[in-house]
C-alpha cells in the first residue's frame, strides 16, 4: 500500500499550485475573478477530500473513505466535463453572439468560461452526493432487511 500513499502525497503539489495560479492576477484579468475562484474552490475541495479519505483508510473506515473517493472522483472529472462543455456551450450559445455581445468573441468565452468553471464541477458533485445518499439507503434497507 506503499504506491497510494507516494500517489497521495505527490498529487498533493497539483491543488496546490492550481490555488496559486489561480491567485494570481494576471489570471484573474485574463479569465475573470468568478472562474478562478471556482477553480480553486475544486482544488481546494479537491485536496481536502483527498487527504479525508487517506485519512479514513489509515483509520480503518473503509466505508467512509469509499464515500470520500465517489467524490474525489466526482471532483476529478471536472476536467472531462470542463472539455464537454466549452465546445458544447459555444456552439449552443452561438445565436446571442451578435445581439448579445454585439459580435465580441473574447467578451461572449469569457462569459461562457466563467460558468464553465462552475459547471464543470458542481453538478458532478451533487450527483456524487446523491448517489452516495441513494447507496447509503439502500445499503441500509437491506442490512435491516436481512436482520428480520
Amino acid at each position: 500500500m506503499r504506491s497510494s500513499a507516494w500517489w497521495c502525497c505527490t498529487s498533493a503539489e497539483a491543488p496546490r499550485d492550481a490555488v496559486l495560479a489561480a491567485a494570481s492576477p494576471e489570471c484573474c484579468k485574463k479569465h475573470g475573478l468568478a472562474s478562478q475562484a471556482g477553480f480553486a474552490l475544486l482544488s481546494v475541495l479537491w485536496f481536502t477530500f483527498a487527504v479525508a479519505g487517506y485519512r479514513a483508510v489509515r483509520q480503518g473506515r473503509h466505508d467512509d473513505r469509499r464515500e470520500w473517493m465517489v467524490r474525489v472522483f466526482a471532483l476529478t472529472l471536472a476536467g472531462v466535463t470542463l472539455r464537454i462543455l466549452i465546445p458544447l456551450l459555444t456552439v449552443l450559445l452561438l445565436p446571442l453572439l451578435e445581439p448579445v455581445y454585439g459580435g465580441d468573441e473574447d467578451r461572449y468565452f469569457l462569459e461562457i468560461y466563467q460558468a464553465i468553471a462552475w459547471l464543470c464541477w458542481v453538478p458532478n458533485l451533487i450527483a456524487a452526493e446523491w448517489f452516495l445518499r441513494r447507496y447509503r439507503t439502500t445499503r441500509s434497507s437491506r442490512w435491516t432487511s436481512s436482520r428480520s
